[in-house]
């Protein structure tokens, strides 16, 4: 597949706001561009390539400076992991998607790597690995221009969802019994025939970023076999007797009743139904605060590959697969993130033609 070539968004009075990570294959910079480029080094204002500290205070100082810099710039993360926290990283408030409505509670985003008002910037990871923790959007562009992202990869530690997959069950006792596997980084506890299920805690205040009981408000289905995934009624906390919490991250379910479960080897993911928080790889439009601003030509170039690794189902973007955008409408690929906008809520955003939410990632021409 050819490497697609950079979009250009125009939007009047809006904030173009993309959550991106990395895509394209290389794109050929312009010589004149190449010649003229300063470069910023997160790590000379604090940001630590070891991952033993957070870098989020680091990089928001970087990209500043990088702002006031003339000409073409290039923010650098030298080679290594970075953990990104959201006590410390810009906020704006910011009306995207159905992410704020008559609840007001959720118009302040916290942003990882904010590029704002700026122009012909490229961000390049050298290979680094970015690991972002409680509610927070990776990326965004604002009123910016000719930005590149390239060269690294990234991960959520606890998303705000969780996949409980059915890895064992039967009837013992002469009661039905289920064994359920989560991932590493959901945490929960159980108690009384329910299931609390606990973000990672904030190093602030030492208090989970989000919590949620038994199945939340919203699941999925998920079939790893057949490949397919649904919209489905929920049955794991139906008749509950006891639970059970066996250890490495397994929660087993007795129930009151004495037909075997037939789900063995389905995941079901259970989220909750505020969308709070925008996610990498979702492009989206919103208002700004202070009203309209007149048009804002945009254009952003994506380069690079982008992993997302501590969850069995969240596999490496192939390269060469892209995603474009017009209009404010997102085409090609957009893997699962983690609970924000899941298929069939993003499919009424998107138009995703004959596939098939199981299928991806994959690119839709």
């Amino acid at each position: 597949m050819k490497p697609l070539r950079p979009w250009r968004l125009p939007t009047t009075g809006i904030l173009a706001v993309a959550v991106v990570a990395a895509l394209l294959g290389p794109l050929p910079a312009g010589p004149a561009r190449a010649a003229a480029e300063t470069v910023v080094k997160v790590t000379a204002f604090g940001a630590d390539p070891t991952g033993r500290s957070d870098s989020a205070a680091a990089v928001a100082k970087a990209v500043r400076h990088a702002k006031t810099v003339k000409g073409p710039v290039r923010i650098v993360f030298p080679h290594g992991t970075y953990q990104i926290y959201p006590e410390q990283a810009e906020v704006r408030e910011l009306y995207v998607s159905n992410t704020v409505g008559a609840d007001q509670t959720y118009k302040d985003k916290r942003i990882g790597i904010l590029l704002e008002d700026m122009n012909a910037v490229t961000v390049d990871g050298d290979g680094s690995h970015l690991q972002f923790h409680g509610l927070m959007t990776t990326f965004a562009a604002i009123r910016s221009h000719d930005v590149t992202v390239k060269n690294f990869s990234f991960d959520f530690t606890a998303p705000k969802a969780v996949d409980a997959a059915v890895s064992d069950s039967g009837v013992s006792d002469g009661r039905a019994y289920r064994v359920l596997t989560v991932p590493q980084g959901s945490g929960f506890s159980a108690a009384e025939g329910h299931v609390t299920w606990l973000g990672e805690k904030s190093p602030a205040t030492g208090q989970p970023y989000w919590s949620g009981v038994d199945g939340m408000q919203y699941t999925q289905i998920h079939d790893p076999a057949a490949r397919r995934t649904w919209r489905g009624r929920n049955p794991l906390f139906d008749d509950v007797a006891s639970m059970t919490d066996l250890g490495h991250q397994k929660l087993r379910i007795d129930y009151t009743t004495q037909t075997a479960p037939t789900d063995r080897g389905l995941v079901y993911q259970m989220r909750q139904t505020t969308r709070d928080t925008l996610r990498p790889l979702l492009g989206v439009t919103g208002h700004h605060r202070s009203g309209p601003q007149g048009p804002l030509p945009a254009r952003l170039r994506l380069r690079g590959a982008a992993q997302r690794e501590h969850h069995p189902r969240r596999q490496r973007v192939p390269d060469g697969t892209g995603i474009r955008s017009n209009h404010g409408r997102v085409r090609g690929l957009r893997p699962d993130v983690g609970g924000q906008g899941q298929c069939e809520d993003h499919r009424q955003r998107v138009r995703r033609r004959t596939r098939r939410c199981d299928q991806h990632p994959r690119h839709i021409p």
